[in-house]
């Protein structure tokens, strides 16, 4: 009988045909998973296009509306940049339902500039906003002929018959925080408050730095109302102290009035006429500080987000989720125009909140000595919205990493108008290229720039002006708008629930 041996034992093929079936498991886990990557974060969509020029003309519309009110766009000032986003936002009617939500809020008004002059044998008058500003929280204040004294105690010891005015240095928390110096020599009679930081503290500007913007906690408000308070700048700084030095008779003539008032101001927001049930909201502050016009903080985000929403009208895309587009009011002063959106939504409609699936939120995204930054969740505490959160992240990081520009995290620190959805449980993210942040040598080799200096050196400035962007900013504000446009389009047309489930 002719037999043959089989080519392998029986045990062999077993075992290989083991294999090829975890081979043909592990392929069909990588197809999956590779389709799903390709879905949930794409680096190509391309229906949404936004155009960094129309970014560009609104930014200049946003310096003119303060130029044309003293040169700011604060909220004291009234509405007049929500007044030109609703105006800008009147030609998309048949794509969006636009409206002005009230937001009451406590303004400082300064009816006229504040006049401070030293008098020796020389004169000299500050000069307001360059030299010298109202400290946020203060009240009114004359003087006449008063005496200047450097107040470094925490408990003030003075005692004159005549009045004076404290010189406090900001900078100083060795033994108590200038604040609570501020107090003592309010309980002790002082006629106003000079700050002042301490010449070269403040590193990384390539210029005399303005009057600051300090704050003093909620805790000595009752202080600061009491009396005048005011910032000095650097230059006007150096100078004080050298006529307090070399002048025994020095005298000073001051008056500030400034006052508290309830106003009406306004969020503007756009929602989509189409979209399901979820919404996505993609926001930015409208205000800017009362120093400068605050064309990158936040006119970048503002002007970013009115073209995101035009370009989302001229796509005709309908999106899968309802999307909304919000200029907040109030951000400089506590961050007021979204916690009263988030807050009035949390008593009024909790539904409608919970529906709210994630927030993008716009601020600074032009800085000439930029890095190019993503918002990440690693301090967030609780564990599924800081999961959520790095996915939002991914989006972004994803789109950059596609063409090979390197990116940095940066962690949320509750300076901007995330704060209050993060606060809801609402995944918040985004696109940032710096404030008063010192640029790193390894954050020059990365992105380029001057290492050691600020990534924006007008941050919070009367210099923060379109010219300041020209060059460096203008770039990375072209690559954050088209990063803002694929953000818009993976997210109003993703299911979210399947994204954040993965």
């Amino acid at each position: 009988m002719d037999s043959k041996e089989p080519l392998l034992p029986v045990h062999t093929k077993e075992a290989l045909k083991k294999r090829v079936l975890n081979l043909l498991d592990i392929l069909i886990l990588f197809l999956t998973t590779l389709l799903l990557s390709v879905y949930f974060f794409p680096t190509e969509l391309k229906q949404i296009d936004a155009s960094t020029d129309n970014v560009i003309a609104h930014l200049q519309a946003l310096e003119d509306i303060a130029d044309a009110h003293g040169g700011t766009r604060s909220v004291a000032k009234g509405s007049p940049t929500a007044d030109y986003l609703v105006e800008q936002l009147q030609s998309l009617n048949d794509t969006f339902k636009i409206w002005k939500q009230p937001v009451p809020l406590l303004a400082q008004i300064d009816s006229e500039p504040p006049h401070v002059a030293l008098i020796a044998k020389e004169h000299w008058i500050m000069e307001p906003r360059r030299q010298v500003s109202v400290f946020q929280a203060s009240g009114s204040s004359t003087a006449e002929d008063a005496q200047l004294v450097l107040v470094n105690e925490c408990e003030s010891s003075v005692s004159l018959t005549e009045d004076w005015i404290a010189v406090i240095n900001y900078s100083d928390r060795t033994k108590c925080s200038p604040c609570e110096r501020l107090k003592s020599a309010v309980e002790n009679g002082a006629k106003a408050v000079l700050f002042y930081l301490s010449p070269g503290s403040e590193r990384g500007y390539p210029h005399s730095l303005p009057p600051f913007a300090g704050r003093c906690p909620i805790e000595y408000k009752e202080w600061l109302s009491q009396t005048a308070v005011l910032s000095l700048s650097d230059d006007a700084t150096f100078k004080m102290l050298e006529w307090i030095a070399i002048y025994p008779d020095l005298r000073v003539d001051l008056a500030v009035h400034s006052e508290h008032k309830q106003i009406e101001s306004y969020n503007v927001i756009a929602e989509t006429r189409f979209g399901g049930d979820d919404i996505v909201i993609f926001g930015a502050h409208l205000d800017s500080v009362p120093s400068g016009p605050g064309v990158n903080d936040d006119g970048s985000g503002t002007a970013a987000t009115l073209e995101l929403a035009h370009a989302l009208h001229r796509s005709g895309l309908k999106t899968r989720q309802t999307v909304r587009f919000a200029w907040w009011t109030g951000e400089e002063i506590g961050l007021l125009g979204s916690r009263h959106y988030v807050n009035d939504l949390g008593k009024d409609d909790p539904y409608l909140l919970q529906r709210h699936k994630v927030n993008i939120d716009t601020d600074m995204i032009a800085s000439p000595n930029y890095v190019r930054g993503v918002w990440d969740g690693t301090s967030i505490k609780e564990d599924k919205l800081r999961t959520k959160v790095e996915k939002v992240s991914q989006v972004f990081k994803n789109y950059f990493d596609k063409r090979q520009l390197p990116t940095t995290k940066f962690e949320f620190n509750g300076r901007s108008d995330f704060a209050p959805f993060l606060d809801a449980g609402i995944p918040a993210g985004g696109v940032i290229t710096g404030e008063d942040e010192i640029k790193t040598i390894e954050g020059a080799k990365l992105f380029g720039g001057i290492s050691g200096m600020v990534l924006d050196p007008c941050y919070h400035q009367d210099c923060d002006r379109l010219v300041n962007l020209q060059g460096p900013g203008f770039t990375i504000l072209e690559q954050n708008v088209d990063a803002l446009a694929h953000a818009l389009e993976f997210f109003s047309q993703t299911d979210l629930d399947q994204f954040f489930a993965l």
